[in-house]
């Protein structure tokens, strides 16, 4: 079969094994896609230009491209009006399968764009739960977590990641989601970008955040001369935290006491 990628989903219906021309305008590309065309399309047209059409493009019943988007994408360059192809028949589940099975095979595709892909098969309900769509790619379920983690990433990063194609580790992006504050995340990720920082430094970073958070000083209420004294630094908390614990302290006081 001329698409690797077949032989990994079962039940796939080939309903022709022979290549066969078809009108290049009656192609939809495959909707499961999270980007489709390179930057390296001139190339491939260029081959074609020179020595043909060597590996037909595999399409579905609804003329949905499957496998072979470069090569249809190159045809376009080319102006071309027809282009070989071999059909199967594939279910929305199957096609978003054979997407992602196509997708695995490109390198200069982003684990951000992939988590994108992930996130609209579930969005879509082609997969009901992340389990069953890690189930369908053969990966642990870990793994699908940490590539919809992806997309929790401040915009900022997202835009970076797309415009300048960096591939900064899965395991890199989730160590600064562990950072909590969005200033914080920005900063660090760019400093690991430009070098100043490795994945051991983001992962002290975000220790020693969460190791400040949950340091609770204790504390001192007493009673003096029947005056109620509590010493207790709130600079850690912000203002509306402060309102909110001031009111809850002054109802607590109230239960015992009679209030104004």
């Amino acid at each position: 079969m001329t698409f690797a990628g077949l032989e990994s989903v079962p039940n796939i219906e080939i309903t022709s094994t022979e290549a066969t021309q078809i009108d290049i305008s009656l192609l939809k590309t495959n909707p499961y896609q999270p980007r489709l065309q390179d930057t390296d399309i001139e190339t491939l047209a260029q081959s074609i230009l020179d020595h043909g059409q060597l590996q037909p493009i595999v399409i579905n019943q609804d003329n949905i491209i499957i496998g072979g988007h470069r090569r249809y994408f190159a045809h376009l360059h080319l102006n071309k009006q027809t282009i070989k192809c071999t059909k199967v028949h594939t279910s929305s589940t199957e096609l978003y399968t054979l997407a992602l099975v196509e997708n695995e095979e490109r390198e200069n595709l982003t684990d951000l764009e992939r988590g994108l892909s992930y996130k609209k098969a579930l969005d879509n309900q082609i997969f009901k739960t992340s389990k069953d769509l890690a189930a369908a790619l053969n990966k642990s379920a870990s793994h699908v977590t940490k590539m919809l983690n992806l997309l929790k990433l401040p915009t900022t990063i997202q835009n970076d990641i797309r415009e300048n194609n960096r591939k900064p580790s899965v395991d890199t992006l989730n160590c600064l989601m562990s950072i909590e504050d969005e200033e914080k995340i920005n900063q660090t990720y760019f400093k690991y970008i430009k070098g100043e920082l490795n994945r051991t430094d983001i992962k002290n970073i975000a220790k020693n955040q969460k190791d400040e958070k949950n340091k609770v000083e204790k504390a001192i209420v007493k009673i003096v001369h029947n005056k109620l004294k509590v010493d207790y630094d709130l600079k850690g908390l912000d203002k509306d935290i402060q309102a909110e614990l001031e009111k809850e302290v002054q109802e607590l006081i109230c239960r015992y006491v009679k209030c104004k």
